[in-house]
């Protein structure tokens, strides 16, 4: 209700007035020293490549090396943790900004994840093979024979 009352009104809140109406009290605040701590925890073992993609920002010419987002993800999930695999695996540097950049999100309603085990498999299949480019990305495979 509140997300649809701010949308509605065309009003910014005040941060304080963000705040109250978060649902997770502890993201909302800044606290640079608890970043360094989380970042190594947050780029090792199973988190290595966990990534939002509203949260996200890269350099344009990283990206067309990787040729952007895999197109063959469908449905909600993975597309960002396998763009972040093929960054990483390019050789990017991920830095982790938990407790430093603070972002509110606006609610919507959350997308089906009907297609989840399958890009579950594609992503994994990513890490196995090591591959840093998407053959169906920004550029088709055909486009890159021709």
């Amino acid at each position: 209700r509140y997300s649809a009352q701010i949308l509605a009104s065309g009003v910014v809140p005040s941060k304080g007035e963000l705040d109250t109406h978060s649902n997770n009290f502890l993201n909302s605040k800044r606290i640079p020293m608890l970043t360094t701590l989380l970042s190594f925890y947050q780029t090792t073992g199973k988190n290595k490549y966990y990534a939002k993609g509203c949260n996200m920002g890269f350099w344009r010419a990283d990206i067309l090396e990787i040729n952007g987002y895999d197109e063959g993800f469908v449905g909600w999930g993975r597309e960002d943790s396998d763009l972040v695999v093929r960054l990483v695996t390019k050789g990017c540097f991920l830095r982790r900004l938990k407790m430093s950049g603070v972002q509110y999100h606006i609610y919507h309603k959350e997308s089906d994840r009907y297609n989840l085990d399958s890009n579950d498999d594609m992503l994994k299949q990513r890490i196995a093979d090591g591959s840093s480019f998407a053959k169906n990305g920004i550029r088709k495979s055909e486009d890159i024979l021709a």
